[in-house]
């Protein structure tokens, strides 16, 4: 019969092995966000994505991935006043996408950014396994990001002295290498870990019919390797030009030759499409105006907390946080109390996560999160 002390004697020989797992932290406690709150509310569980884990971003092109991986990446500096962001700019358009004036609006510290312009797989994983794995020894490195995987050269490729040769594959597999090369690396050093994907048309019958036009681009390995999955769309109704107070996003001193007015601003849409880490299906909509970056984030705040039950409505047009005996006459009001009081803003948010842990919330469909105003009656 196995005794207690020959369990306890090997177990501390099995934990002197390399890779043992000997203690466990809540890895929902240390995470990425951006500066949208409805984004971050997508992931769940602590709202963002854990440090050591990793997002794939996808959706057609000019959907706003870009915009929610500088967020990200100006919210790190903020969160980790040490921490280090690199991004491999696959598609070689750094300079174009980030200049030095947008970089202060999402509070991009230069100073812990570096991007690469390159897309040889060589370039990108052997550089994180080597390079970047030395170097996070002494400095954290907050995050990694890959903009976009589809345009590394696959190994066969790059080896090809002409584009007519063809290798059916041979991304999909470079990717799977890639990514299995640099995991123990990735986890080791909890590099949060952003991918951009484009999109392939769906065609599958029974998807398009369940309106799923389009597919993320990556092959299984990616899929399997990753554990968020973020679909982001540009929201190109009426409603996704307008505040929730049904302003235009224009600037009426700026028109064209057809005398209408220039857009300011769109909203963007996001939908946790899967996750192995947290809750799938939750959708979210932010604000970008094209000099401020994300704007008008007590809108999101007010939607998550009313959808939710956080701030509720009392009478036709009173509205109000939960247990509190303070209330804001309109909608108006209330943005703008929720917009100038960051304390009150960051109480909704905290008790979302609260009655999220308790599994306390209504069970609403995830649309509602993105409701027209006109879905709120006064």
């Amino acid at each position: 019969m196995t005794t207690n002390k020959t369990i306890s004697k090997w177990m501390t020989r099995l934990g002197a092995l390399d890779g043992a797992v000997l203690e466990r932290r809540n890895i929902h406690e240390t995470v990425l966000r951006t500066s949208s709150p409805s984004c971050n509310f997508v992931f769940g569980n602590g709202y963002g994505l854990p440090l050591g884990y990793t997002l794939v971003m996808f959706g057609l092109p000019k959907a706003g991935k870009s915009v929610i991986l500088n967020s990200m990446i100006g919210q790190m500096h903020r969160d980790y006043p040490g921490a280090v962001a690199i991004k491999f700019n696959t598609e070689m358009r750094e300079e174009a996408q980030l200049d030095a004036d947008m970089a202060k609006v999402y509070g991009i510290d230069m100073s812990r950014y570096l991007a690469f312009d390159v897309n040889g797989a060589d370039q990108i994983f052997d550089r994180i396994t080597k390079d970047i794995a030395a170097m996070a020894e002494e400095v954290q490195i907050g995050l990694i990001a890959i903009d976009s995987i589809n345009h590394i050269q696959g190994r066969r490729e790059a080896n090809q002295e002409t584009v007519m040769t063809q290798q059916i594959g041979d991304l999909a597999q470079t990717l799977k290498v890639g990514l299995k090369r640099i995991l123990p690396v990735q986890r080791k050093n909890r590099m949060g870990l952003v991918l951009c994907s484009h999109v392939a048309a769906e065609m599958d019958p029974a998807e398009q019919m369940r309106g799923n036009t389009v597919k993320m681009s990556a092959g299984h390995g990616t899929q399997h390797y990753a554990e968020y999955f973020l679909y982001v769309s540009k929201n190109k109704a009426q409603a996704g030009r307008k505040t929730i107070l049904g302003e235009d996003l224009v600037d009426e001193t700026r028109k064209d030759l057809m005398n209408r007015a220039e857009l300011t601003g769109h909203k963007i849409r996001v939908c946790m499409k899967e996750s192995s880490l947290g809750p799938a299906g939750r959708v979210g909509e932010f604000t970008l105006d094209y000099a401020k970056g994300i704007v008008n984030t007590e809108e999101e705040v007010f939607l998550l907390g009313y959808n939710r039950g956080t701030i509720i409505r009392e009478g036709n047009s009173r509205y109000g946080l939960k247990d509190s005996s303070t209330f804001f006459n309109g909608k108006a009001a209330i943005l703008g109390a929720l917009r100038d009081n960051p304390e009150m803003a960051q109480e909704v948010m905290k008790r979302l996560k609260e009655s999220d842990k308790r599994g306390e919330y209504r069970d609403i469909p995830s649309e509602a999160l993105i409701a027209p105003v006109e879905d709120i009656q006064e």
